[in-house]
Order: C-alpha cells, then sequence, then structure tokens
C-alpha cells in the first residue's frame, strides 16, 4: 500500500477524533494534491451533516420517526386487510347474482309477418313481367281474391295450437 491509500483509509477515523496525524501523514498530506481534495471533501461533507442537525432534538425525532413508522405499518396492515375484505365480498356478491349459466330470452311477441316467403314452384318458371302483372293484380283491392287476411288463433287446429303452446312454455 502507498502513502495516498493509507491517508484515504485513515481519513474518516482522524475527523471522528479516534485517532491523529503521525508527522509523516501530516506532511504527506500538505504536499499531496490528491490527499488533499479528499481530506477537504471529508470536512466539507462533515460541516454540511452538523449544520443539518444542529438545530434538532433528537427526542422529539425519534417521535416523529416512531408515528411515521406506526403510520405505516396501520397503512400497510388497512391496504392488505381492505383488499383482503373487498375479494371476500366480490366473491360472495358473484356466487348469489350468478345464476351460473346464461339465462333464457324473453319470448317475443306471437304474431305473423305481413310479408312471408313461401316457395311456390308454379311461379318459379314465370318471366320478371309476368309476375309483376300477378303482384299488381293482387294489390289492386279490386278483386276479392286479392286482399289476403292474416290468420288468426282462431285458425289453427288444436293439434297446431297445443305444438304452439309447448314451443312457448319451452
Amino acid at each position: 500500500m502507498n502513502q495516498c491509500e493509507l491517508l484515504s483509509d485513515k481519513i474518516p477515523m482522524v475527523r471522528h477524533g479516534t485517532v491523529q496525524w503521525t508527522a509523516d501523514e501530516a506532511a504527506h498530506l500538505a504536499a499531496c494534491p490528491d490527499c488533499r481534495l479528499e481530506w477537504d471533501l471529508v470536512m466539507a461533507g462533515a460541516a454540511l451533516g452538523d449544520a443539518a442537525t444542529h438545530g434538532l432534538d433528537p427526542d422529539l425525532m425519534a417521535q416523529a420517526v416512531t408515528r411515521r413508522l406506526v403510520a405505516d405499518r396501520r397503512r400497510r396492515r388497512w391496504i392488505r386487510s381492505g383488499w383482503g375484505l373487498g375479494l371476500a365480498v366480490a366473491a360472495s356478491l358473484l356466487l348469489f347474482v350468478w345464476p351460473g349459466r346464461e339465462p333464457m330470452p324473453e319470448p317475443g311477441p306471437v304474431g305473423v309477418t305481413a310479408t312471408m316467403e313461401l316457395p311456390m314452384a308454379e311461379l318459379e318458371g314465370l318471366e320478371p313481367e309476368v309476375l309483376e302483372e300477378i303482384l299488381a293484380g293482387l294489390g289492386d283491392g279490386e278483386s276479392e281474391a286479392g286482399t289476403l287476411e292474416a290468420p288468426g288463433f282462431s285458425d289453427l287446429a288444436p293439434t297446431d295450437l297445443e305444438q304452439l303452446l309447448q314451443t312457448m312454455e319451452g
């Protein structure tokens, strides 16, 4: 180890007053700019630390730190218990509210739509002009054959009505 390394290791102890410089170390410190810079840096840091703690009451500082630690411990405990309680409430709500399967859709109104597509083999081979004439004849209202009435429940056979009721009931 060279003299600079020995002084560097001894600087903190000299600052705290546990050891003293020897004559050779003091001469080296006065002559070496690197060691002198390190000594000045340690002394400046110590002066800042002393100035920062000069007006502080150690008892008040200890009480403030203790209060902060207790408050932090309570906050962490509340967060842990709050999450656990929240998860328990959510799970119980899920068990009581969720039915476990998709709900059945509400049955819609029963009725007959005005337009129905009925496959009629006799009309398939006709030209579009002929079909338009037939449609025009149905909708002119002059002939009684052209008016269509929507079927009602009274038009259903008893077996058809029974089948419709079973379908609606599911």
